[in-house]
């Protein structure tokens, strides 16, 4: 893969050079992870506001129900940025996470695969025997975790 994204002209377009080889998608979602975590990381420490969020994806003392009450419907609550470095936090942790090209940190018990032969195949399927236990940092990490199983396509 090779990609080149020049600066924003003042006029026209933006210049973009674009290869995708055929081994960056075999696991496209670590390749996509390779990208994302240094572009959060850079984001972090160039952002300049903050997007609403909810606050289920939040916990509870950084809710905006636990902020003081805003003087103007239009005003952010006293949270508002905080809350929004907690979720860039959290998303730059995850994909680290998936980067490293391990299973995340906080299985209780990993679960256990085996090898089977397929029938009139010369390849074998793995096959989970035991699907382990989860560990109890999940809740911390629900937001995070959510949003990259359900964009993976992992069933945890």
């Amino acid at each position: 893969m090779k990609i080149t994204i020049g600066k924003y002209p003042k006029n026209g377009n933006q210049k973009k050079s674009i290869r995708i080889d055929p081994w960056d998608t075999w696991s496209m979602d670590s390749t996509l992870a390779d990208i994302i975590l240094p572009m959060l990381k850079q984001l972090r420490k160039t952002q300049h506001g903050a997007p609403c969020t909810d606050d289920e994806d939040a916990p509870e003392h950084l809710r905006s129900t636990a902020a003081k009450p805003k003087k103007n419907e239009w005003d952010t609550d006293e949270f508002h940025f905080k809350r929004w470095d907690w979720i860039m936090k959290e998303m730059i942790w995850a994909f680290g996470e998936h980067a490293k090209d391990r299973e995340p940190n906080f299985w209780i018990k990993k679960p256990k695969h085996k090898w089977v032969d397929v029938e009139g195949q010369d390849w074998k399927e793995m096959v989970t025997t035991d699907k382990g236990i989860y560990g109890t940092q999940k809740k911390r990490f629900s937001f995070v975790w959510k949003i990259l199983s359900e964009s993976l396509g992992l069933n945890v």
